[in-house]
């Protein structure tokens, strides 16, 4: 129905009135740019509103195909004969053209039997023209066949569906992994993008599964090595987890359905509930029943590693470009003014025995949250804040090196050799510049401090002390990288970048 008014927003649902006062439609939208509204018919309300009252079911049926209503110009453009035509507005003189099918989703009833442009003539033996009549009779043959008879190019043709409850294929749990939110993928979101029904969809992406990648509007397809066809066997993907480890996921996004993608998720439930929520139809209420969790992370296995190797005539390089690591820094929670959940930058180890690694509070900006320290871009290692210096800009976190017990000697990472030389660095003197350039590969170059001058520090977040006075060095030839150290002839560190 249409009518001229001007419908504000936020009155969707509300009844419309006709002059004597009582209730002909329901609001269901308006032309922003015209004083046009538009608004559903009180036929299908009726009727669940007397079955209420009744204390009885709503049965939904549907075939999971999406129909329109054609004006009867484009149904001859769609292949209607004459003869069908006339006895159409014969049958239903109000009725401005017909039903035709717009899109049919896959796997579903109607898959396989309708096809998008056929023009539905009669259902179990009875013409249609209109909405309302077709979805009486899905809603009265949930469970059964329909008989479906339609018209398609130049020919006739008749089709029996099974009719499915809706209300089956609405999403009655969730899963809470991870700080995100999991559900079998729905009929109503499948149908927006033509997708099949089922999957478990990604509501919420949270900690864990944002790590992977998998963001709100992916179906997870397999977990660890276990398929994911539904909710059931998520949640026993999940129990086959171990805390701590990083296992390959594999996904869809809907927008994208033909692009398989594969990530990395880091299987870390320690910080948020991991439980199944159910609904309860008597009640209308939530139950909600804990989920087996991942089982406690066992010793780390060792790893192997292997620098890539520098050319001799770039030392002291060589044992330098050893001492950087990969720092990752995943926050559970946006807390204390923090903007972002995920943060990574270089590292340098001071203390190679013990796993000592210092970075900058950019990359570790509070103690809240999951370390993960990449050796050699190979291996990565679990680790933990050990210090948040609260007036200076660096961090220290720390690795179990026995995880890399696996490794050669020549392989391990090396301690930085820091200088311990009274005399700073001035215009002038001759420094060899180390540092990690954006692809994680080294960065050598030899050069001469241009000067010594103020550096100015942005605002940091979470908000902390920073220096505003800050001195810092600038080089003639400064490459751009991610981070370094500038160090002497003999490898010793003289200051960080």
């Amino acid at each position: 129905m249409q009518a001229a008014s001007g419908t504000s927003g936020g009155s969707s649902g509300s009844p419309v009135l006709d002059i004597a006062g009582d209730a002909v439609a329901l609001n269901a939208g308006g032309a922003s740019k015209a004083a046009s509204s538009f608004y559903l018919p009180l036929d299908r309300v009726v009727r669940a509103l007397r079955l209420v009252r009744r204390g009885q079911r709503v049965a939904r049926g549907t075939v999971q195909a999406e129909l329109e209503h054609v004006p009867y110009d484009g149904l001859r453009r769609l292949g209607l004969p004459l003869a069908l035509e006339q006895r159409a507005r014969a049958a239903f003189p109000q009725a401005q053209g017909m039903l035709a099918v717009r899109a049919v989703l896959r796997s579903g009833p109607a898959h396989g039997h309708l096809r998008a442009g056929d023009i539905v003539v009669a259902v179990d033996g009875a013409a249609h023209s209109g909405f309302a009549s077709f979805e009486a009779a899905e809603d009265a043959a949930v469970g059964r066949t329909l008989a479906v008879s339609v018209w398609r190019g130049d020919a006739a043709h008749d089709a029996r569906l099974h009719v499915q409850d809706l209300h089956a294929i609405t999403p009655s749990r969730f899963v809470e992994f991870g700080g995100g939110v999991v559900n079998e993928l729905s009929y109503q979101v499948a149908r927006s993008y033509g997708a099949a029904v089922g999957g478990v969809y990604v509501a919420s992406s949270g900690h864990a599964l944002g790590s992977a990648g998998a963001w709100r509007g992916s179906v997870l397809q397999r977990v660890g090595n276990v398929d994911t066809p539904g909710l059931d066997a998520f949640v026993r993907a999940v129990a086959a987890l171990r805390e701590g480890a990083r296992v390959p996921v594999r996904f869809v996004a809907l927008d994208r359905p033909h692009k398989q993608r594969v990530g990395i998720m880091h299987v870390a439930t320690r910080w948020h509930a991991l439980r199944l929520a159910a609904r309860d139809d008597a009640t209308g209420r939530w139950e909600y029943s804990e989920v087996a969790r991942p089982a406690a992370g066992a010793s780390a296995a060792p790893q192997t590693v292997a620098y890539h190797p520098l050319p001799a005539s770039l030392d002291p390089a060589g044992a330098v470009w050893r001492s950087f690591v990969g720092v990752e820094f995943h926050a559970p929670f946006l807390v204390d003014g923090m903007r972002a959940a995920r943060f990574q930058g270089p590292g340098l180890v001071v203390d190679a025995a013990g796993g000592l690694v210092v970075c900058d509070r950019d990359t570790v900006p509070i103690a809240l949250g999951d370390v993960y320290v990449t050796v050699a871009a190979s291996a990565v290692l679990r680790a933990r804040v050990e210090l948040l210096h609260p007036t200076h800009n660096f961090a220290l976190v720390r690795y179990d090196a026995a995880q890399l017990a696996g490794a050669r000697p020549a392989d391990l990472p090396l301690h930085a050799d820091f200088y311990s030389g009274a005399r700073r660095l001035e215009q002038g003197d001759a420094v060899h510049v180390v540092a990690v350039s954006a692809d994680q590969t080294p960065v050598v170059r030899r050069t001469r401090v241009a000067a010594r001058a103020m550096v100015a520090t942005a605002e940091c977040a979470p908000p902390r002390f920073r220096c505003v006075n800050a001195q810092g060095l600038r080089l003639n030839d400064q490459p751009p990288c991610l981070g370094g150290v500038l160090c002497d002839e003999r490898g010793r560190v003289q200051a960080l970048w």
